[in-house]
């Protein structure tokens, strides 16, 4: 992912399963990781897999460090 003014943007594909987890990883170890535990749209420290339940495509995931927020956009490529 890359980071502009404090929002971190990526491109992910969600393939043939149902409601795919994802989560963010700091390091890529799961020692730093921030899950959904309120299917809210807001990061928490340890929280549960988010599920990429939005279908099978290529999707833009934008996460804000500022409040913790992100959401998920379908590329229409």
């Amino acid at each position: 992912m890359d980071c502009k003014n404090g929002f971190w943007q990526g491109k992910v594909t969600f393939g043939s399963g149902i409601n795919q987890p994802f989560k963010f990883d700091v390091y890529g170890d799961c020692q730093q990781n921030f899950g959904d535990n309120n299917a809210d749209k807001l990061a928490v420290f340890n929280g549960v897999d988010i599920l990429g339940n939005n279908g099978v495509g290529s999707y833009q995931i934008i996460f804000n460090e500022k409040n913790d927020s992100y959401k998920r956009i379908q590329n229409q490529d």
